[in-house]
């Protein structure tokens, strides 16, 4: 993941855990705490760059994962895409 940011232009790496979450690493100049406000979240900072782990909601019943995958980056880009 590190080496993506490294050496590629992305700003954000999102690696999908499945039962236990997802993290997001990111290039960073600044504290990401100050940005998000969410106790759940735990957070790895280095010189270059941010880990973001995000846990689970278990649910008692799954019934259809189709899309599941695609709504949960859809989702993050429409958060992380800042707009003018």
């Amino acid at each position: 993941m590190a080496a993506l940011l490294e050496h590629g232009r992305a700003q954000w790496v999102i690696t999908t855990l499945g039962s236990e979450g997802s993290q997001l690493m990111r290039r960073t100049a600044d504290d990401p705490k100050e940005q998000i406000k969410d106790p759940s979240l735990k957070y790895s900072a280095f010189e270059d760059y941010t880990i973001v782990k995000c846990g689970v909601h278990k649910v008692d019943k799954i019934v259809d994962t189709t899309g599941a995958g695609d709504s949960f980056i859809g989702a993050m880009l429409y958060g992380g895409i800042p707009t003018r």
